[in-house]
């Protein structure tokens, strides 16, 4: 029998895990959003990091879903507390200092804080808004893609492999194999291009494009 709980939306969903610490709301919201928000954390830091950022995000979910605004989108906040987890794996924070900071009045998982900036070099800094404003720029590029070429793409991010296994996505879409690898294709083209316009690839000619 499905799981009513699929209908629900975020804000309730977030809601009932705050109040009622509904763990299967919890279950629901992370099986939403995890091929994006995964996908997202493994093109900005790789697979190892993006493994243990994510659930150490779902966790400070479950911690703090009080904290969510129901006047604004779910998925940005859940976005914001995985790349503060991811930089937090990063660091090489050990669980005792990220349990003394999370006991601290006014912390926030969605929010750097002094704490995490204080902690890089300017050069540091410089790099990671570099690669976070590439996974940024690519999510946004994947967002806009046709939905089958949207699911095969993050599938694909998801996967260890970098490449999902065709059969199984023919069978979750509904759809063949070779229409799995025409729009695996398709999609990969459309990246390739959107990001050397934005100035993150190579455009081809020894050089660089810069889109800003």
């Amino acid at each position: 029998m499905p799981n009513p709980l699929v209908q629900v939306d975020d804000a309730e969903l977030l809601l009932r895990v705050a109040v009622d610490r509904d763990q299967d709301a919890l279950r629901v919201f992370a099986s939403r959003h995890k091929d994006l928000v995964y996908g997202w954390l493994v093109s900005a830091h790789g697979r190892q990091v993006a493994e243990e950022a994510f659930y150490r995000a779902l966790w400070n979910v479950w911690r703090f879903a009080d904290l969510y605004d129901d006047k604004r989108p779910a998925l940005p906040w859940f976005l914001r507390i995985a790349q503060n987890a991811a930089r937090s794996v990063i660091r090489g924070e050990n669980r005792a200092r990220h349990a003394f900071l999370s006991e601290q009045e006014g912390y926030d998982p969605a929010d750097c804080g002094p704490q995490g900036e204080a902690e890089y070099s300017e050069a540091e800094k410089e790099n990671r808004q570099r690669r976070e404003q590439r996974s940024r720029d690519l999510l946004a590029v994947v967002q806009r893609l046709p939905p089958q070429q949207r699911a095969v793409t993050l599938a694909d991010l998801a996967d260890p492999t970098g490449t999902a296994p065709a059969a199984d996505l023919a069978a979750s879409l509904g759809t063949s194999k070779n229409s799995v690898y025409v729009s695996r294709n398709a999609a990969r083209e459309t990246i390739r291009k959107e990001m050397i316009r934005l100035g993150h690839y190579s455009n081809g000619n020894g050089g660089r494009t810069h889109g800003r």
